[in-house]
Order: C-alpha cells, then sequence, then structure tokens
C-alpha cells in the first residue's frame, strides 16, 4: 500500500476550501480510490454510487445494493423475498451504509438524495414504498431508528430528524444554511437526549435530539465520515487526521484521550466491553484502553480496512480492501489470527450479523453468509444483480 499520497491529511484543506465541498467529495473518493486501487483509478466512481450493505433481522437481511436496488433475503438461503424497483431498469441510487430496521418498517438511504420506508411484510409482485422522503443531496451515511424519529445525514449538509411513520421532517441542523457533507451515521445517546455525528468540514456536532439545537461542536485536523462510538460516557470518533478521539460531553466535547495511527480512520470504531477496536486505512488494527486510549495490541492485516469491524461471539471480524476476511482474538495473544478466508474482492461495506452467522456485501455486487464457528466458512452467496 502507497501511503504516501496520504502523508497528511489536512494539507488537504485549502485545496478543498477552494474548490468546495461537492467538488471536494468527488476528488476525495477518487483519492481514497487510489490508494485502495493500488494507485488504479479503475471503477472509483461506480464505487462513489455505493456497495451492496446489509443488515439482518428476525430471519431477514435486507439489502441496499451498488445497483440502486433495495432486496429482502431469506437469511438461512439466500432466497429473495422481494425487492425494489421490481422494474430490472428503474433504480434508486447506491447504498453505502445498512437499513434500519423497525417494527413494521425498514428505513433505507441512498445516492439519489432519497429516504425509503418499507413494509417488512412486503410481498414480491406489489413492493411500494410506505413514504418517501427527500434531501438536497445523496445520503452515503446510515439511518439511526430512536423512538418514532428516523436520524439521517446528508451531502446537502443537513442532518434530518424524520417522523418514521410519515417521512415528515420534524426538525433539521441547522435550520438554515448547512455544515460540510454528513457521511458520518448519527448516534444517540438517549438518557441524554443528544445526537452525535461527524461532518466533512472536519468537525465533530452534539445536537438535541428533541430539536435539534447545537450543544457543542470540536474540531478535528481532518473529514470525520465514521460513526460515532458511545464507551463510558465518552464519545469515541475516528477522523481523516489519523487520530482516534473521546470526547467528552460533559466538557464542551473536549478530548479525554486521543490516539493516533498511522494513516485515515474511515471505518466506525467498535467496543466488546472492555476494549475498543478501531481499524484504518494503514491496513492496521488497534486494540485501545476505553479509559486512556492506551494502545494494548495491534495487528497489521496489510491491506486498508473501509469496512467496519463486527464483535462476534468468536472474536472481531475485519474486513480488508484487499478481500480477506480475518477472525481475531480479542485478547492480547500470542497468536492473535484465529483464521482468516479469502473471498476475493474488495469489502466496503460494514460487518454485520449475530450468532455464527457474518452477512457482508462486496464491491462485485456479491452478498454471503460466512459460518464464523468452523466448517464451510461460505454457507450461500448471491448476486444483486440480474
Amino acid at each position: 500500500m502507497d501511503s504516501g499520497i496520504f502523508e497528511d491529511a489536512r494539507i488537504y484543506s485549502p485545496l478543498k476550501k477552494r474548490m468546495g465541498y461537492k467538488l471536494w467529495s468527488l476528488v476525495l473518493v477518487l483519492l481514497i480510490g487510489l490508494l485502495l486501487g493500488g494507485c488504479t483509478p479503475g471503477n472509483v466512481l461506480a464505487d462513489a454510487k455505493g456497495w451492496s450493505a446489509t443488515v439482518e433481522k428476525d430471519g431477514v437481511v435486507y439489502v441496499g445494493t451498488q445497483e440502486g436496488k433495495f432486496l429482502a433475503l431469506d437469511a438461512e438461503n439466500g432466497r429473495e423475498l422481494w425487492r425494489f424497483p421490481e422494474d430490472e431498469d428503474s433504480t434508486i441510487g447506491g447504498a453505502h451504509a445498512p437499513p434500519a430496521v423497525g417494527e413494521e418498517l425498514v428505513f433505507l438511504g441512498s445516492y439519489d438524495g432519497k429516504v425509503y420506508a418499507f413494509d417488512r411484510e412486503s410481498k414480491a409482485g406489489g413492493v411500494k414504498p410506505a413514504w418517501v422522503a427527500s434531501t438536497r443531496g445523496p445520503v452515503v451515511g446510515g439511518l439511526t431508528l430512536v423512538g418514532n424519529k428516523v436520524l439521517v445525514g446528508s451531502e446537502d449538509g443537513k442532518l434530518y430528524a424524520l417522523d418514521a411513520s410519515t417521512g415528515e421532517t420534524v426538525w433539521t441542523f441547522p435550520v438554515r444554511g448547512h455544515i460540510g457533507q454528513i457521511w458520518s451515521t448519527p448516534v444517540v445517546d438517549e438518557e441524554q437526549g443528544r445526537v452525535y455525528f461527524g461532518s466533512m468540514d472536519h468537525f465533530v456536532y452534539s445536537v438535541r435530539l428533541s430539536d435539534g439545537q447545537l450543544d457543542w461542536q470540536f474540531e478535528t485536523g481532518g473529514a470525520v465520515s465514521g460513526t460515532p462510538l458511545l464507551v463510558d460516557g465518552l464519545v469515541v470518533v475516528g477522523s481523516f487526521d489519523r487520530f482516534i478521539y473521546a470526547l467528552d460531553p460533559g466538557n464542551s466535547g473536549q478530548p479525554s484521550w486521543k490516539f493516533r495511527a498511522e494513516n485515515w480512520f474511515w471505518a466506525s470504531p467498535v467496543y466488546d466491553g472492555s476494549t475498543i477496536f478501531a481499524a484504518a486505512l494503514d491496513g492496521k488494527v488497534y486494540a485501545l484502553s476505553p479509559a486512556s486510549g492506551h494502545l494494548k495490541w495491534d495487528f497489521d492485516l496489510e491491506s486498508p480496512v473501509v469496512s467496519t469491524p463486527l464483535i462476534t461471539g468468536d472474536g472481531l471480524a475485519v474486513a480488508s480492501d484487499s478481500g480477506r476476511l480475518h477472525l481475531l482474538y480479542t485478547n492480547l495473544s500470542g497468536e492473535q489470527e484465529k483464521w482468516f478466508y479469502d473471498i476475493g474482492v474488495s469489502v466496503r461495506a460494514p460487518l454485520t450479523g449475530s450468532g455464527a452467522a457474518l452477512y457482508l456485501g462486496d464491491t462485485d455486487g456479491m452478498v454471503r453468509r460466512i459460518n464464523i464457528t468452523g466448517g464451510s466458512r461460505e454457507e450461500w452467496k448471491i448476486s444483486t444483480k440480474r
């Protein structure tokens, strides 16, 4: 991996200000594509429109595909239950982040700038959205469902709180104007009534869940695309300035600690109850103390990590851009890796799953169910393309 083109993310700040956020986001994706693709642009612009992101709930795997389809699959065998749009020539825009699943509805944000809600009991042959809400820019980050609100950020520089039943806008942040493009999935502290998210303008924001009013903001040295993580009262988030920050909401978001990697943090950090795991574009997974940010151990996957890892009952699952899935021991041991499995194509969507099953989408439009406990690793594989 040639990380030289990313010697310091901060050197691009003046360029970004001159270009404007819309063009800058395209350049940013191109730069990342050059890094991840060994400095070969390839299908970077196609990748910008999404990759197949999954979530499983009650035996159904919901997938927003890079081809602009929304699928519901049987979790046991991968059989397609329904899709939207059903017309082969129609699309809704690609998806980067997993759908959000409620009791009756499932929600998807897409690159066409819209949020879609579907009845989970939809049947093939007559699938229609329960509602559709529009933003003024592509939706790259994921949706967060809390109470009767769906929270979503847009490339138009606004965070939207939508009524989960109707799609009507409850509030936006900011009310007037905009901040940087939002690729970060918001996270909610319901006890404190706060919403936390990052932006491409380098800031991490805290706003009130009730009305979207600003609580505090903290400026990092680079864009913030990942989902913040709530750990022991701290907001832990990675930035393109190479740092993981643990921000203290009780101190106006000032850092309690920070940890520096060798390259940007794109994937979101995860937590197993005792250790924070953060994977970076330098190809390493870092295991950090939540209290101090002290490095417990690191493991080099030798390939950039864009896909957010998954905590499982058997260990930490991490997929690299080289197309290899790793299962790591979460505690420091002589042999940090339990096993690896070659998928053969880049994985950039977040890993999802429960129990012994892990679901992942790749950049070639395949969705897989992987058994993480043993036996045949790949239990089924289906193509999202027709």
